[in-house]
């Protein structure tokens, strides 16, 4: 079934500021409209947060939008960001990767799509081309002539679906960011992103200079470690191990990194991260916990490789 409610539950305690709630909420009315069905508010919590500030859109060329987010070190431990396609992580995550990221050949782990985020929260989220989902069917259904023919609410619902996920992440601020409309006649609406840029009293035009904002580029070493232990607790070790490398805690960031291979059955990998992370920690009950963690794994490999001769 394609009902909202089947897939995510609409009427919980959230907690963010209200301009989110109220995004979210239009994302719903929007969805409601779509699959002809009642769908019940998202309730504030009773301690409410400070207002806040209205989500932002923001509309400039990939290469423009690339540009901004480097020089802003973004995405980051603090603010990831939201892509609808999964063929566009890998992608941007290279684009994306920090310097010291690139000099050990890694990716940004920071992006990811939006069912990836599911579970998480954060505190300011960035969203990636959010109607490109589904053939960009979102961009078709709110173009002022093509939207007449457009009749697919399954896809339609769906990628609703998404943007109010995505939207849900965030508990202060939030930018949706894509390309601009392409196109002479820029009075009428001829996106999905240019229908929300109409609806001003939930989103607000900006020009990308809101994104620094959303840095957080004074985080303490604990708050670092803080954000590390949430994701650990979530499962998310990838995330956990960069932000245990921000915060410059070489042990964690190893011990989370051979977590995130082994839950990936990636043995050979999980082992030399575990023996990385003991050969950086002075406990020696950890040290020894961490040694026989690595050589579990290479049992697996060695296991493995019988089994293939």
């Amino acid at each position: 079934s394609s009902k909202a409610q089947d897939h995510y539950r609409m009427d919980t305690n959230y907690r963010s500021t209200p301009y989110l709630v109220k995004a979210a909420n239009f994302i719903l009315d929007q969805h409601e409209d779509v699959m002809s069905e009642t769908r019940t508010t998202i309730r504030q919590r009773a301690k409410g947060l400070e207002k806040g500030t209205h989500p932002s859109i923001i509309r400039l060329s990939e290469e423009k939008l690339i540009k901004n987010l480097i020089k802003l070190g973004l995405p980051s431990v603090f603010c990831p960001l939201l892509v609808r396609n999964e063929d566009d992580v890998g992608r941007l995550s290279e684009k994306l990767a920090t310097s010291e990221q690139k000099k050990e050949g890694t990716k940004n782990p920071n992006v990811m799509t939006i069912p990836g985020c599911k579970g998480l929260e954060y505190e300011n989220v960035i969203i990636w081309d959010p109607c490109s989902g589904s053939g960009r069917i979102l961009d078709n259904f709110y173009h002022y002539k093509k939207g007449s023919i457009i009749n697919d609410p399954e896809s339609i619902a769906l990628e609703l679906r998404h943007i109010f996920v995505g939207i849900t992440r965030a508990r202060y601020r939030l930018a949706l960011i894509g390309p601009d409309d392409e196109g002479k006649n820029k009075t009428e609406i001829l996106s999905g992103l240019g229908f929300l840029e109409g609806k001003s009293e939930y989103f607000s035009k900006d020009n990308g200079d809101v994104l620094e904002s959303f840095t957080k580029d004074t985080a303490s070493t604990e708050e670092f470690v803080d954000q590390a232990k949430i994701f650990e607790d979530a499962g998310a070790y990838r995330l956990a191990a960069e932000a245990y490398r921000s915060a410059g805690i070489d042990n964690e960031r190893f011990r989370c990194e051979g977590e995130y291979f082994l839950n990936n059955e990636e043995f050979d990998e999980a082992s030399s991260k575990f023996k990385h992370a003991g050969d950086k920690t002075d406990d020696k009950k950890l040290k020894l916990e961490l040694y026989i963690k690595a050589n579990d794994c290479l049992s697996n490999v060695l296991d493995e490789n019988s089994s293939i001769e």
